[in-house]
C-alpha cells in the first residue's frame, strides 16, 4: 500500500512538471493568421481539459485508498482491544494461581508429596505442576506479542495515511491550480475568437471599398472609351458623307451592289455578336457588390444540410440562394440546378459574384455536389462543413458560370 501511494505521490509531481502557461493573445496581420491561433489554443484547452480528468481520477483514487486505510486501522483498533481482554484475562488466571499458592503458604507442594504414591510419581506431579505455570506465562507472552505486532500495524498504517492525507492535499491543489489554468485559456480562446470576427468585417469592409474604387474607376474608364468611340464613329460618319455626295452615278449604283453584301456581312456579325453575348453575364456590377456583402455579413453561421435561414444555418446552394436573393435574382435550392441555370464560363471571364461549381465530385467536406460564390483574386466563399468562411479557391473544380 506504502508503494501505491508513493507511486501516486510520483504521479502528481510529474503532472505538475508538465504544466505550462497560458499564452497571451498575439496579434496577427489577417484573419486566416488569428484563425490559426485560435486553432493552436483550442487544442490546448483539450489538453488541458485532459489534465484537468486524469487528475481527477488520481484524487478520486487517492480518497479511495485512504478511505481503505482508515477502515484498516479502525479494524486493527479492534483486534488491538480484543488482544488487550485477552491478555487482561490471562494476567487474572495467573494472579488467582498465585494468591491461591501464597494462601496455602506452599501447601500445594505438600500435597502432591503427600499424593504421590511413589517417587517416580511424585517426579510426575512436580513436572506437570510447573508446566502449568509455565502454560500461563506463554499465554500472556503470545498475547501481548500478538497485541504489540497488531500496534505495530497500526503504526504503519497511521503514517500511510498521513502520506495518503498529503497526497491528496497536493493533488487537490494541483486540480485547481489547473481548472484556473482552463479558465484563462477558456478566456483567451473566446478572445481570439472576438479578434477573428473583428478581423474578417475588417476585411469585408477593406474589400467593398476596393471593389466600390474598381468599380468606379471602371465606370470612368467606361464612359471615356464610350465618348472616344462616339466621337471616332462622328468623324468616320462625316467622312463618309462627304465621300458619298462626291462620288458619281455610277459610283452609286456600284455602291448600292456592295450596300447588299455589307448587309450580309452586317446579319453575320450580328449572328456572331448574338452567340457571344450568350456567354456574358446579365449581372451588374451593383447586383454583384450586394451578392458579395450578403455573402460576407454571414460569415461564421453553421453549417446544416438542406437550410437557408441566413444567421443561423446554410448549406452551399441554401447560401448561394440567400446571396444571389438579396440582389433580387432568384436561384434553385441544388448546386446542381444552379450549375444548369448558370452560363458557362472560363476562370479567365470570373468575375466577383460569379460561381464556382465542383459538379459529382465531393469537392466539399460534405460530400456530393458543392457550389461557391467568387470573390476575386483567387478566393471564394460558401457554406462548409466548417460553416460560411472566405477561403482560397481549391481543386477539383468543373464549372463557372454567370447568370
Amino acid at each position: 500500500m506504502v508503494r501505491k501511494t508513493n507511486r501516486l505521490i510520483a504521479l502528481a509531481l510529474a503532472g505538475a512538471l508538465a504544466l505550462q502557461g497560458v499564452p497571451t493573445a498575439a496579434y496577427a496581420v489577417t484573419s486566416a493568421e488569428l484563425r490559426e491561433q485560435a486553432d493552436a489554443a483550442r487544442a490546448d484547452l483539450a489538453e488541458l481539459g485532459s489534465k484537468v480528468q486524469a487528475l481527477g481520477e488520481d484524487l478520486h483514487e487517492t480518497e479511495y485508498q485512504l478511505e481503505v486505510t482508515k477502515d484498516k486501522i479502525e479494524e486493527t483498533e479492534g483486534k488491538i482491544e480484543e488482544r488487550q481482554a485477552e491478555l487482561e484475562e490471562a494476567q487474572e488466571v495467573l494472579g488467582d494461581r498465585v494468591a491461591a499458592n501464597y494462601k496455602t503458604k506452599g501447601m500445594g507442594v505438600v500435597s502432591l508429596v503427600l499424593d504421590s504414591k511413589s517417587f517416580n510419581d511424585l517426579v510426575r506431579n512436580l513436572y506437570y505442576a510447573d508446566k502449568i505455570y509455565e502454560s500461563d506465562a506463554r499465554s500472556i507472552q503470545d498475547v501481548k506479542d500478538a497485541r504489540a505486532k497488531l500496534e505495530e500495524e497500526q503504526d504503519a498504517l497511521s503514517q500511510q495515511q498521513s502520506e495518503q492525507e498529503e497526497l491528496l492535499a497536493r493533488q487537490t491543489e494541483q486540480k485547481e491550480k489547473l481548472e484556473a489554468q482552463e479558465a484563462e485559456q477558456q478566456a483567451y480562446v473566446e478572445n481570439l475568437d472576438a479578434q477573428v470576427a473583428a478581423k474578417v468585417e475588417e476585411e469585408r469592409q477593406a474589400e467593398l471599398e476596393r471593389q466600390r474604387r474598381e468599380a468606379e474607376a471602371a465606370r470612368k474608364a467606361a464612359e471615356e472609351a464610350a465618348r472616344k468611340a462616339a466621337e471616332e464613329e462622328a468623324r468616320r460618319e462625316a467622312e463618309e458623307a462627304a465621300r458619298r455626295e462626291a462620288e458619281e452615278q455610277a459610283r452609286r449604283e456600284a455602291e448600292a451592289a456592295a450596300q447588299g453584301e455589307q448587309v450580309e456581312e452586317d446579319a453575320a456579325v450580328s449572328d456572331e455578336a448574338s452567340t457571344s453575348a450568350s456567354g456574358a453575364s446579365s449581372l451588374t456590377q451593383s447586383q454583384r457588390n450586394t451578392i458579395i456583402a450578403a455573402a460576407y455579413s454571414q460569415v461564421g453561421v453553421p453549417y446544416s444540410l438542406g437550410t437557408s435561414n441566413p444567421g443561423v444555418s446554410f448549406d452551399c446552394s441554401g447560401f448561394v440562394m440567400y446571396c444571389y436573393a438579396q440582389a433580387g435574382i432568384s436561384m434553385p435550392h441544388s448546386s446542381v440546378a444552379q450549375s444548369g441555370v448558370c452560363t458557362s464560363i472560363s476562370y479567365d471571364q470570373l468575375q466577383p459574384g460569379d460561381l464556382v461549381f465542383w459538379i459529382g465530385t465531393g469537392g466539399a467536406s460534405t460530400g456530393g455536389s458543392h457550389v461557391a460564390i467568387y470573390l476575386g483574386n483567387g478566393n471564394i466563399i460558401h457554406a462548409n462543413y466548417g460553416g460560411v468562411e472566405a477561403i482560397s479557391l481549391y481543386s477539383g473544380v468543373t464549372g463557372y458560370g454567370t447568370v
